[in-house]
């Protein structure tokens, strides 16, 4: 002990730089327990993964709806006076396109009625924003969104279990979004949407709305819409020139 203290006398207090490298040891090596990793990376590391560990479920894709699946919205269009021109063009939705990434959720709506399209933005912090209203009326709605926790499912069988694929069972963990909805006069009101991913290809929207003391709900069924493989649209391109050529001879002919 006596010998320690003689060397750090003659060495003298350490510099700066040393005394820097000293303390950035004891943070980085405090131990090679597995327990310990996070603490050996740099504290912006440990912060972004504090914030994209319960990473929300992104939603994205285009989403096309199932409507033998889906539940009849006759008594929510009904609520909100629907006239029948925009009815019809409510019956007629195609599906959804949803983009999301880390701030932001945006939604359009399309029909099988190409002038009926209703686009939303939201911000994922629970900040309210404006879009227009979905019967096309005049004025606006407010709506916000924010992430819920998923939802209870009861416990499936063993041979259940086992015939889940993992990809499946891990979805099924994942949370939802919930945006909430507020209009004014005419037939003003509130409403909910509830988005959910059962599994990766299949979106349920879990709707409700009030209005003039009557609620209305109502589940939308979506099937994901996957890309064609490159080479079978090569193939379609093929086929529409080659038919071309075909016509442009036989009319040649004529």
């Amino acid at each position: 002990m006596a010998l320690q203290q003689r060397l750090s006398t003659l060495r003298g207090p350490p510099r700066a730089s040393e005394r820097q490298t000293s303390s950035t040891r004891s943070i980085i090596f405090p131990h090679k327990h597995k327990a310990f990793a996070a603490l050996s990376l740099p504290f912006s590391t440990i912060a972004q993964q504090s914030i994209t560990g319960d990473a929300l479920t992104n939603f994205s894709g285009t989403w096309i709806k199932d409507k033998h699946a889906s539940d009849s919205m006759d008594k929510a269009m009904t609520l909100m006076h629907l006239s029948g021109v925009v009815r019809q063009a409510v019956k007629l939705v195609k599906g959804v396109n949803i983009k999301q990434d880390d701030t932001t959720f945006t939604m359009e709506v399309f029909s099988y009625i190409g002038w009926f399209k209703v686009t939303e933005m939201y911000k994922l912090d629970g900040t309210v924003s404006q879009c227009k209203r979905r019967d096309l009326r005049k004025g606006g709605h407010r709506g916000s969104m924010k992430a819920l926790p998923p939802a209870p499912a009861p416990t499936p069988s063993p041979s259940l279990i086992v015939n889940t694929p993992a990809s499946e069972q891990q979805q099924q963990q994942q949370g939802r979004m919930l945006l909430s909805l507020e209009w004014g006069e005419p037939h003003g009101g509130t409403g909910t949407d509830v988005f959910s991913m059962p599994s990766v290809d299949v979106l349920h929207i879990d709707s409700t709305i009030h209005v003039g003391g009557d609620t209305a709900q109502y589940r939308s069924v979506y099937k994901r819409k996957h890309k064609k493989p490159l080479q079978q649209q090569h193939l379609a391109a093929a086929v529409v020139v080659a038919v071309g050529c075909h016509w442009k001879q036989y009319q040649a002919q004529e």
